[in-house]
């Protein structure tokens, strides 16, 4: 299975774009602050107040299989991609139910604008949205899913919108994100060394048994 992820905050740039194909799952985080608590009894997060900061984190994958390219030359649309989705604020950590069915990364228009949307919806259940918005000339392909540098984020346009059920319903500002590339574990040259040492003995075993 391909892994197709382009962005351009990860170290090697080459025009403007980092492309870690193969560092997949990668993990997305959304900094902000609330701006308008429509409703709060307090179970998540305790009292949540406006000027409060908040974190959203991602963990997704894109891949040849799930990733449809956008005809209109700007990045496409990925569905269900999301591992998970965690919500924190006041330190207090809650984690978005995945909806398979109805999770997906999207990219739009704006109606009177020439910006894009990039839309992050993790659950059909729950509301725990990024709604970031840049510059129609921050995309450079289609081939990949690609986001922007951090730097390109039109701020003014860009929010996350919360609705966590009964119990906390909000909306934030977008000031910044960071994309992570998930390490995959790979064995040390001692502990490969050491295998490749230990199979022959293994063999050497099995064939005096048998």
């Amino acid at each position: 299975m391909k892994k197709v992820f382009s962005v351009a905050v990860i170290t090697f740039v080459w025009l403007g774009v980092a492309t870690i194909s193969q560092a997949v799952p990668v993990q997305l985080d959304v900094q902000g602050k609330i701006t308008n608590v429509s409703l709060d009894n307090g179970n998540l997060f305790g009292p949540v107040s406006v000027g409060d900061a908040y974190t959203l984190t991602y963990v997704f994958e894109v891949t040849d299989d799930n990733y449809t390219p956008n005809a209109s030359g700007v990045t496409g649309r990925v569905d269900n991609p999301f591992l998970s989705a965690t919500v924190t604020i006041n330190d207090e950590a809650y984690d978005v139910a995945i909806t398979d069915a109805f999770s997906a990364i999207t990219t739009s228009g704006i109606f009177g604008s020439n910006d894009l949307l990039v839309g992050f919806s993790p659950s059909g259940s729950e509301q725990a949205n990024a709604r970031l918005v840049f510059p129609p000339d921050a995309f450079t392909n289609t081939e990949t899913f690609e986001l922007p540098n951090t730097d390109q984020l039109v701020t003014s346009q860009s929010e996350a919108i919360f609705g966590l059920g009964s119990d906390f319903l909000g909306r934030g500002n977008v000031s910044s994100y960071t994309v992570t590339p998930l390490a995959v574990s790979v064995p040390s040259p001692a502990a490969f060394g050491a295998s490749s040492l230990l199979l022959p003995l293994m063999l050497k075993r099995q064939k005096k048994q048998a």
